[in-house]
């Protein structure tokens, strides 16, 4: 396995390769990885660039485009998904094309899923090795959110880093959007202050929903109805709040299902960083029994939402009396 930063040192002491292994399902590291290779290989020199998803394009031209070169030794560059889904005769090419690879091509393998396995994909991890483009474990991940800040030339308080990553720390892309819109925010002001947080309404509203979702993983009732009439207040609806209760009740079924074993996993969790880290100590508040049903009342709700028989606030009441309420 390489570190990202590795691999930029290497490029930076002229140890160039031309085809890289991407694990991991962080879009924005898949975007910015091959993007900073890219420039720092080619630079300005004019280049082709194909994406190819692999079951859904004309496969057969675009591998060849990979495997050959043309007369006049075009830059190219090729960003391939879903390798596993090729045909096996054409993950066989691909092997073989690694091996040796065209000077002028620089391929990129993206596989989204970190523990997918393969007898090819083993095959092209011993030929290659992977860069790892999950999104990073929580000390790293601060590292990034510094660095976005810097990238718009504003300083920021420790005490902010650590509350974007406990809010929105599911993924790069999210914080890289949350720190743009605080930057924009701000003008020309150049620093970010803790006390200023309660400012930036965007970031109000997750910390909201993230106290709703502590209140039901406590099963604290009063709490989740208070949480619920402050949502509501300021004009969330109960579509938007779906996917995270739903991601929070699959996660607390993941738990009860395997034994009180809950993996520390860097992929996408849309969960709030301090909830998600003690899923374990919450799954007690809750059978298996009533989480699946819990997942069910939602699926019902969702139906409504989406034909518009439905009332925002009789919905969560009804799925907080339910779930939360009941013992």
């Amino acid at each position: 396995m390489m570190k990202i930063k590795q691999v930029f040192e290497n490029l930076r002491n002229n140890v160039h390769v031309n085809s890289y292994y991407l694990k991991g399902d962080d879009q924005f590291l898949q975007e910015f990885f091959p993007k900073y290779v890219i420039d720092y290989t080619f630079g300005k020199q004019p280049i082709g660039k194909v994406f190819i998803i692999s079951e859904e394009v004309d496969k057969k031209n675009q591998l060849n485009e990979i495997l050959t070169s043309d007369l006049f030794s075009s830059k190219k560059v090729f960003i391939l998904k879903n390798f596993q889904r090729l045909k096996s005769k054409q993950q066989d090419e691909i092997l073989e094309y690694v091996r040796k690879p065209l000077e002028n091509h620089l391929l990129f393998i993206i596989n989204d899923d970190f523990f997918k396995k393969t007898n090819n994909l083993n095959k092209l991890e011993k030929l290659i090795g992977y860069v790892d483009v999950q999104t990073p474990l929580n000390y790293e991940i601060k590292k990034w959110v510094k660095y976005f800040f810097k990238k718009n030339g504003v300083k920021v308080e420790n005490k902010v880093v650590d509350t974007l990553v406990d809010l929105v720390g599911d993924s790069l892309s999210n914080l890289k959007n949350e720190v743009d819109k605080i930057c924009l925010f701000k003008g020309n002001e150049k620093k970010v202050f803790f006390h200023e947080m309660d400012c930036f309404s965007f970031l109000v509203s997750n910390r909201q929903r993230k106290e709703l979702l502590f209140s039901i993983a406590e099963r604290n009732f009063d709490k989740s109805i208070l949480s619920m009439r402050v949502i509501l207040a300021q004009g969330d609806s109960m579509l938007s709040l779906l996917y995270p209760i739903t991601t929070l009740l699959q996660e607390l079924l993941f738990a009860k299902m395997n034994n009180g074993t809950y993996p520390n996993y860097k992929g996408y969790i849309n969960l709030p960083l301090s909830l998600k880290n003690r899923i374990l100590s919450f799954k007690e508040s809750y059978t298996t029994d009533e989480i699946e049903k819990g997942l069910i009342e939602l699926g019902k709700i969702d139906r409504r939402q989406k034909t518009g028989s439905s009332n925002d606030e009789i919905d969560l009441l009804q799925f907080l009396g339910a779930f939360v309420g009941t013992k």
